[in-house]
């Protein structure tokens, strides 16, 4: 199962979560990298990855999250569940938790006694250490979740650099489908054509009315008198 929990889940979810050792922080995650590429610290940036079937198709395509949520694995749960990080910011970023100062527009800076230093978490799988047997005579892991603190980044304007083929990873991964994890190809660009303004209109028009025909008859005038 995909689950994506942006700020603020109901507390169902986060219990739901916490029952497969994996918990939400009540925070919006602000990265320099962000501010620099978007102009908005609230869309933490990913350029580096984790050793996993999932990531390591991206190589160094980046991957952002607006306004995206931090997570962190529990510790103390069952001895058969396995929850592994799968997407860390920088240094630079930070998981904030005045959320009311921060949504209000007025800025906010980071504070070590409340909020929650960088590198943070924003994506984790989870997976049943329990082997099934398969036909074949080997084992496996059973695949249950990947858990990621933001659904914005599917949105179709943000479907760009590593996005897309991040989130249809995932969604193979857990299908065990593993031979369409790759890097998908760009689509390619459609030619559109641009509407002309009125300016551009009457140009055309007078070109093809008067200038056109003109300059055929100078041409025809030089024509004949070099007959002459």
């Amino acid at each position: 199962m995909l689950i994506m929990v942006d700020p603020r889940p109901s507390p169902s979810l986060a219990n739901l979560l916490k029952i497969w050792g994996v918990e939400t922080h009540d925070d919006i995650i602000l990265d320099g990298y962000g501010r620099s590429l978007f102009g908005d610290p609230s869309v933490p940036v990913v350029v580096m990855y984790e050793d996993h079937a999932i990531t390591a198709p991206l190589g160094q395509k980046m991957t952002f999250f607006p306004m995206a949520r931090s997570l962190v694995p529990m510790t103390g749960v069952r001895e058969s569940i396995e929850v592994l990080k799968l997407l860390e910011t920088s240094s630079g970023s930070w998981g904030e938790m005045d959320l009311e100062t921060l949504l209000s527009g007025k800025s906010v800076k980071y504070d070590e006694e409340t909020d929650i230093k960088g590198p943070v978490i924003i994506a984790v799988t989870v997976a049943l250490k329990q082997k099934e047997q398969t036909p074949e005579g080997k084992t496996k892991e059973k695949r249950v979740l990947v858990v990621i603190g933001d659904s914005d980044f599917v949105m179709n304007k943000h479907l760009q650099q590593g996005n897309p083929d991040f989130f249809m990873n995932s969604v193979n991964w857990l299908v065990e489908d593993e031979e369409l994890i790759s890097i998908r190809p760009r689509d390619q660009e459609q030619a559109t054509i641009q509407p002309l303004s009125g300016r551009q209109l009457r140009f055309v028009m007078y070109t093809s009315i008067f200038a056109i025909p003109l300059v055929l008859l100078i041409v025809g005038g030089v024509v004949w008198w070099k007959r002459r």
